[in-house]
């Protein structure tokens, strides 16, 4: 059938855009149900669209906030929508295309729409990746990857103009405060390389 849709929600997805939807670690919360059948049905349908819609985070039993849309899944946790057939992704902070991109491009995607408290581990990440670069070609593949053209922190000032005046102000000296830092752990490691 053209044009299926289908809205699923889902307990996380990582930056490869793998859906887990039935358990969270070894913790079982819900069978698959239907949600593989009508995601692949709305990707292979002509005109569909197959949507994980999920609330950026949720609060833990200690009354912290987690991200719902993390690095990596939970160790034990089952995948119930491959990354090969998510094609958009929705929080409140916007919509994730996924269909057709790169790992890259699904990640800095995916990141676009993870809520902006969860955004500062990209700093720490960043900086991490700095480090460990062993030549001056890595450290420019790196520097590419965050403050490229297509790079991480560029993405992420592009995707401030969705967002409302009073958050886009705050968001964008969080994204300028991590690229100085980003900018400022690359210039040290030019130096030590």
């Amino acid at each position: 059938n053209p044009k299926v849709v289908a809205i699923n929600n889902a307990l996380e997805v990582d930056l490869f855009s793998q859906v887990a939807s039935e358990a969270a670690g070894h913790r079982q919360i819900s069978g698959t149900g239907g949600q593989l059948d009508f995601i692949m049905g709305a990707y292979r349908s002509e005109g569909g669209k197959g949507l994980i819609c999920i609330n950026s985070t949720f609060k833990k039993k200690d009354g912290t906030i987690g991200s719902r849309i993390v690095p990596t899944l939970s160790p034990g946790t089952i995948v119930t929508c491959p990354r090969s057939i998510v094609h958009y992704v929705v929080t409140e902070f916007g919509i994730a295309q996924l269909k057709s991109k790169s790992t890259w491009e699904r990640a800095e995607a995916l990141i676009n729409i993870a809520h902006p408290d969860f955004r500062d581990q990209l700093i720490q990440e960043a900086t991490e990746s700095f480090s460990s670069t062993s030549d001056a070609v890595a450290l420019e593949e790196v520097k590419a990857k965050y403050l490229g053209k297509s790079g991480l922190l560029t993405e992420m000032l592009k995707g401030l103009g969705k967002l409302d005046p009073e958050i886009r102000k705050t968001e964008g000296a969080r994204i300028n405060l991590a690229k100085n830092a980003i900018e400022g752990a690359l210039q040290a490691r030019r130096t030590q390389l």
